[in-house]
């Protein structure tokens, strides 16, 4: 996985000097985001508590297999992946300072052209469908969160393959720069609940009412429409702060980790499409996104797994990449 660490420590650097080059006081939105970790940390260490024991059962189990050596390895891809998580909200947020939000007005017209006529929330929404917002936010939020924020780490804890590791450890490199940040900058949007502060208008005064009506408010979902709000408005930054819907990058780390299930083997190939349906469900019907937004996404992830698996990255592209 070195190329992975290196390619780590380039996108880094680049996400600073995004944020040195448009931001007026860098380092006190860097102190403001520091100061909002604690608080986070204690959010993702109450969503994740579950995985501690499948951890320690696979350590102790594995441990004269291979295990150990790939210490470095594991201990390297969590200060990656935690390093990328304090940087990627910091460079998102600094998006509309680059482009000011522009596409909704677009995305919104794609999506109904592509739904044939009806927005794609109206069909997730309709009175037959009525999952509760519990269930959401432990789908869309906690089984989500974890693996979708320390895929290369859990990728090091407990896969074997180096090749495998190591491509798949760039692809979520590429959600997070290609999609996340690339992309997103161009595409400028704020997704549904967001489309009319934005653009003006009541064309989405239908989704705002439907969802108050079933109680989102109370929801951690509807709590974190008004606190992302509030963050851009008041120029707060907090660690998972920033707003962009196209392309998603909730759809694009489900849609990782299916097609790593599938890989592992393709008789897994009903429970990928069911991961990527469901998080593509659950992005429209909590008015984060687009179904365009998730759309984007899964094309990108997969066309560039099908180019990544033509070559070894490990052995091919790490050894030119090496410093001499």
């Amino acid at each position: 996985m070195k190329i992975f660490f290196k390619a780590t420590v380039v996108y880094l650097l680049a996400c600073v000097a995004l944020i040195v080059l448009f931001r007026d006081d860098p380092g006190a939105m860097l102190l403001q985001m520091a100061k909002s970790i604690p608080h986070q940390m204690t959010r993702i260490g109450m969503f994740s508590f579950w995985v501690l024991i499948p951890f320690v059962a696979f350590a102790i189990t594995r441990w004269k297999r291979g295990f150990g050596d790939r210490l470095p390895q594991i201990v390297g891809a969590f200060l990656a992946c935690s390093a990328i998580a304090v940087v990627f909200p910091m460079a998102k947020t600094t998006l509309p300072y680059v482009n000011p939000f522009w596409a909704d007005g677009i995305l919104a017209e794609i999506d109904r052209a592509l739904h044939f006529g009806v927005d794609p929330w109206k069909i997730v929404l309709a009175d037959p469908i009525r999952i509760s917002f519990f269930t959401a936010d432990i789908v869309y939020v906690l089984l989500w969160m974890i693996p979708a924020i320390y895929f290369p780490f859990l990728l090091a804890f407990f896969d074997e393959n180096e090749d495998r590791r190591t491509r798949f450890s760039m692809l979520y490199l590429m959600n997070l720069s290609l999609i996340g940040l690339v992309l997103a900058g161009i595409f400028m949007s704020g997704g549904p609940i967001y489309h009319d502060y934005i653009m003006g208008g009541t064309d989405f005064a239908g989704l705002h009412a439907t969802l108050a009506e079933r109680g989102i408010a109370e929801s951690f979902a509807g709590r974190l429409h008004e606190g992302l709000w509030a963050a851009y408005v008041n120029q707060e930054h907090e660690a998972g702060s920033g707003i962009s819907a196209f392309p998603s990058v909730h759809i694009a780390m489900a849609t990782l980790i299916a097609v790593y299930v599938y890989e592992l083997s393709p008789r897994f190939l009903p429970l990928s499409v069911l991961i990527v349906a469901t998080y593509l469900f659950f992005s429209v019907y909590l008015g984060w996104h687009y179904a365009v937004d998730g759309y984007a996404s899964m094309a990108v992830v997969l066309s560039a797994w099908a180019w990544m698996k033509r070559w070894k990255p490990s052995h091919n592209v790490a050894a030119q990449l090496t410093l001499t």
